[in-house]
């Protein structure tokens, strides 16, 4: 799903959605055609979109990392153009002075098992991880831990550490997507109470 072809067309697809005014107000902060290679050319049609006032999110994929086989040096492989494309993204971001305006949620829909199967691969694993960064986000710290066989552990819920505790939670999706919607302020936006409600308890994962 990564082709030049494919890629393309996706762009292409957004820009047809513009407005002969969305598009100029777009094409004033584009680099001139040819100035930059092809993944940097997306993500700088991502800061253009934002810059011009015409959207606040975006979502950037990467595949290569499900390393049913051989998962060591196949997510090695993976791992190097994933982090390029994360220091290109917040050195493009440097460069046009908006990088303490940029929050980055990096993430997987899954990950893998804590053991190998037998071809060295590992499968499908439901408890896994996420990194945050930007302007307001702690730094330096992991929340949230894991036993042997990587399965959740329960962590206090006001100091996010581990807990044995009866009160004690263990971190869901829900939580960090609850607590993005209060990071960017929009946790009291109609669709965020009504039409995608998110039930889940607040936690001061980003403070």
């Amino acid at each position: 799903h990564n082709l030049p072809a494919h890629r393309e067309s996706m762009d292409q697809m957004f820009l047809t959605k513009l407005s002969l005014d969305d598009f100029k107000k777009l094409q004033a902060y584009l680099p001139p055609k040819g100035s930059v290679d092809n993944e940097l050319s997306r993500i700088s049609l991502v800061f253009a979109a934002y810059q011009a006032g015409l959207c606040v999110s975006a979502n950037m994929s990467l595949g290569g990392f499900d390393t049913h086989k051989d998962n060591d040096a196949e997510q090695r492989k993976a791992l190097i153009p994933f982090l390029q494309r994360v220091d290109s993204f917040m050195e493009y971001a440097d460069t046009l002075g908006i990088r303490e305006r940029i929050v980055v949620v990096l993430g997987s829909e899954f990950s893998r098992t804590p053991k190998y199967n037998s071809g060295r691969g590992k499968d499908h694993w439901s408890v896994g991880s996420m990194m945050m960064m930007g302007p307001g986000i702690r730094g330096n710290r992991v929340l949230g831990k894991t036993d042997e066989g990587q399965r959740s552990l329960k962590v206090d819920p006001t100091t996010l550490t581990f807990s044995e505790a009866q009160d004690a939670i263990a971190l869901k999706p829900e939580h960090i997507h609850h607590a993005l919607r209060r990071f960017a302020g929009v946790e009291q936006h109609p669709y965020a109470t009504t039409k995608f409600r998110i039930e889940a308890e607040e936690l001061p994962i980003f403070s």
